[in-house]
């Protein structure tokens, strides 16, 4: 039986690892983790901007586990 991780981080690779989640999480994939698309993440939950209406960098943006309501 062949175990799948939970997560995927993409770090500093110079490599469009944002737009590429999407397709990488299709169907019961891992979360797609890149590193520009946290720190925009992060930088929306500052702001108090909603993350949910980026749809197309990730589920980190509209995973209702990351995402409190506003």
């Amino acid at each position: 039986m062949a175990h799948q991780p939970d997560v995927v981080t993409i770090l500093c690779t110079n490599m469009n690892g944002a737009s590429l989640a999407p397709s990488l999480e299709e169907i019961d994939g891992p979360l797609i983790l890149d590193s520009v698309a946290v720190t925009l993440w992060e930088c929306l939950m500052e702001l108090g901007l909603r993350p949910d209406t980026i749809r197309s960098w990730g589920r980190i943006f509209t995973d209702p586990r990351l995402n409190p309501a506003h």
